[in-house]
């Protein structure tokens, strides 16, 4: 008997940022960074994920809160997948999980291709911006 199973390619990820000019943030020109998360499933099983912001589990925005030891103020992040910015929802894996979204039918390893990018929240000041995020997946 084969047991359905999704196996994390990279369980820890660093995504570093480049360093801006805050009226970078201000303008809207801010380029994303690309990163991906790397499964290798049972092919054959429809996969979904929900993306949950680690420093208050309770987000359901599209913006990811600053984590602990941020200095800087009026900027967060947004993580965007193919369909656009990816609203944070909580740690579960119940096939109707708020702000959950369909990956696909898997096909063994494959990788989830996001970026993230800084977004204003107010008035910038500059400083360190640290973001925290898990991923739950949901498959069938």
């Amino acid at each position: 008997m084969i047991l359905d199973t999704c196996k994390v390619q990279n369980k820890d990820m660093l995504v570093t940022l480049p360093s801006i000019d805050v009226s970078s943030i201000k303008n809207n020109k801010v380029q994303p960074v690309s990163f991906g998360i790397g499964l290798n499933c049972t092919p054959g099983m429809s996969v979904s994920i929900t993306l949950t912001d680690a420093a208050m589990p309770t987000n359901t925005s599209s913006v990811l809160s600053l984590a602990p030891g941020s200095t800087a103020s009026g900027v967060g992040l947004t993580v965007f997948n193919s369909s656009g910015a990816v609203k944070f929802g909580p740690d579960s894996v119940s096939p109707s999980n708020i702000n959950q979204w369909l990956i696909g039918q898997s096909s063994g390893l494959s990788r989830i291709p996001l970026t993230v990018q800084y977004v204003s929240t107010g008035v910038p000041k500059p400083g360190l911006i640290n973001g925290l995020m898990s991923f739950t997946l949901s498959y069938k």
